[in-house]
């Protein structure tokens, strides 16, 4: 029990980020190096850090506690005290990744929304809106987006259409997909040279129920509330099914799990016709597995929309596990190294990851549950050290971040999280995926944009 009770030991700074898509200073901007010192090639490798590792295959939590813990978080309150014993509060920062993505710390089954008010939702809609002024932000050719585009995706937004009370028409995603704040595939972005998509949120993960509380005018757009946010994906990755169907899949007792970033999944048993890919932490049901490969169920749309279940097939060397995997320290790692050197993509556009993407893909490996955002990430837990980055010294933070195993412990701010992996020669480590910029020793300044194994010292999220 001792050893669960620091399960997932979240170490929180709060503090401010700067990021590539921030930067305003005209200086050439050179690529990282693969390794970053003082972190060194054999550092690149999880089996490096799980040698120094105690007993790397004890379980930390049961699959049991995991549940548990997902059902606290549910109700998890915002306020705690830090380690001064200063009450403190991380609202604001929920409050406003609610507003401007649609994102959620309290998790919730979108299959038990039985009605909506329709005026909380146009008042959701309108936010949407108002937080990326379209007229001042870029589109896909660095062009500010003209009153023709600005109008389209007023017009696919269809407020006007809310009805005062709103039944859910209940569907699962047959895909891995993208949240968008507003109904459009074209990024937007804060500058000509960012590389932000501002109104991409989060993906979606294949094969997770949503309850579709609205469409554009055309219905090829829909505003769904998912487990972990409100947003718009489009239509077409949507089946729609009675609750108790779509229950029943997802509930299913016996599933595969992928463990790298993604798996491919095959409409036939000889692997020559692609369905869809399985994304890191993504599961599908599992009919059997023999020698010829994984037999799986997964859902797909018919041409009316409605949902149906077809048989799909993953090859039988597959990065996958049977169920969930054990909660240790070693398959933390090994997962968490499955991603290095994974390109960085912004709260998971183009369907890569960001810092707590990547986190998120990996917990729920083992069924653990959390919000999208690093802030939700990291008090999603029962331990949590909490101080002021300003007015805290380096002894004081490290003192904590020293009695806190590897592997399970997130260490971050508001705006990034890093897995702590452990210590050598006084240096802490930590594998993140970073777009951060830093000065080299040369004084150039250098890019990382990748998942990456450096320590808290570099400059950027990790430090």
């Amino acid at each position: 029990m001792k050893l669960w009770l620091r399960s997932i030991f979240l170490f929180l700074a709060v503090g401010v980020f700067s990021s590539l898509g921030n930067t305003q200073s005209q200086q050439k901007i050179e690529p990282a190096p693969k390794i970053i010192a003082p972190a060194t090639e054999e550092m690149q490798h999880p089996e490096f850090w799980i040698a120094r590792l105690k007993n790397p295959d004890a379980l930390i939590m049961t699959q049991q506690q995991i549940n548990e813990l997902n059902i606290k978080n549910q109700t998890r309150p915002y306020d705690l005290k830090d380690v001064n014993g200063n009450p403190f509060s991380f609202l604001p920062t929920i409050t406003y990744k609610d507003n401007t993505l649609g994102l959620q710390y309290h998790l919730e089954d979108p299959l038990t929304i039985k009605s909506f008010p329709g005026d909380s939702l146009r008042v959701r809609l309108e936010r949407h809106q108002k937080s990326f002024n379209l007229a001042n932000m870029y589109e896909r050719r660095r062009t500010k987006f003209d009153d023709l585009l600005i109008r389209d995706i007023e017009e696919k937004t269809n407020i006007n259409a809310v009805p005062n009370t709103i039944t859910p028409r209940y569907g699962i995603l047959v895909a891995h997909t993208l949240n968008r704040a507003l109904p459009t595939n074209d990024p937007v972005h804060g500058s000509p040279d960012s590389y932000h998509d501002s109104i991409q949120s989060t993906a979606l993960d294949s094969f997770t129920p949503i309850a579709v509380l609205h469409t554009s005018p055309n219905a090829d757009w829909y505003y769904v509330r998912s487990v972990l946010a409100f947003g718009w994906i489009p239509a077409e990755k949507v089946a729609f099914g009675s609750p108790k169907e779509i229950e029943q899949y997802v509930n299913a007792k016996d599933f595969i799990v992928s463990l790298v970033h993604k798996v491919p999944i095959y409409s036939d048993s000889e692997f020559k016709n692609f369905a869809t890919d399985l994304y890191l932490g993504e599961k599908a049901k599992l009919v059997k597995k023999t020698s010829a490969g994984y037999q799986i169920v997964i859902p797909a749309r018919r041409g009316d929309a409605s949902l149906e279940f077809i048989t799909g097939w993953v090859k039988p060397d597959a990065k996958v596990n049977v169920g969930y995997q054990a909660y240790t320290q070693r398959n933390l790692l090994n997962t968490a190294f499955s991603l290095l050197y994974r390109p960085y993509g912004w709260a998971d556009q183009d369907n890569e990851r960001d810092c707590c993407g990547m986190q998120r893909s990996v917990l729920r490996t083992f069924g653990i549950l959390t919000g999208r955002w690093t802030t939700m990430e990291l008090h999603s837990s029962d331990h949590v050290f909490a101080f002021d980055t300003k007015n805290t010294t380096k002894d004081v933070k490290y003192k904590y971040l020293a009695t806190c195993q590897p592997a399970i412990t997130f260490v971050g701010h508001p705006g990034h999280v890093n897995m702590y992996i452990g210590t050598v020669d006084g240096n802490y480590f930590v594998i993140h995926q970073s777009g951060y910029l830093y000065t080299d020793d040369k004084g150039v300044r250098r890019v990382v944009n990748r998942v990456n194994v450096n320590d808290t010292e570099l400059e950027g999220g990790s430090n």
